[in-house]
């Protein structure tokens, strides 16, 4: 196995961390609450689950079977029903659970 293959799960886990600084530093700058997010699509949560696996969009498109710009789509949307502004917001939302939003620990 290649270095990166040995340490995917260590890099997630710090992708995650440095998503989630982002979010805290954004909840401190901007402490307007965030309107609740509409109900995701079942593909939108498809999309998301992956891109908090750090997929690329063409690594998503090959494994849903679709383009990329449809995966461009998706997240465009996603992003906006989240009322996230860029595509570390949104993995740090596939990391944190629904019961913990809105928290200390999940600002979103």
């Amino acid at each position: 196995m290649d270095w990166w293959g040995d340490h995917r799960q260590l890099a997630d886990a710090l992708l995650a961390v440095i998503a989630c600084a982002f979010l805290l530093v954004d909840a401190f700058v901007n402490p307007s609450a965030r309107p609740a997010p509409h109900k995701l699509t079942s593909r939108e949560a498809d999309v998301l689950q992956l891109v908090g696996r750090t997929m690329s969009n063409q690594q998503i498109a090959d494994h849903l079977h679709i383009s990329e710009a449809t995966v461009k789509t998706h997240l465009n949307r996603l992003m906006a029903k989240l009322d996230v502004s860029s595509r570390a917001q949104a993995v740090a939302l596939a990391y944190c659970p629904s019961t913990s939003r809105g928290t200390a620990g999940c600002p979103i």
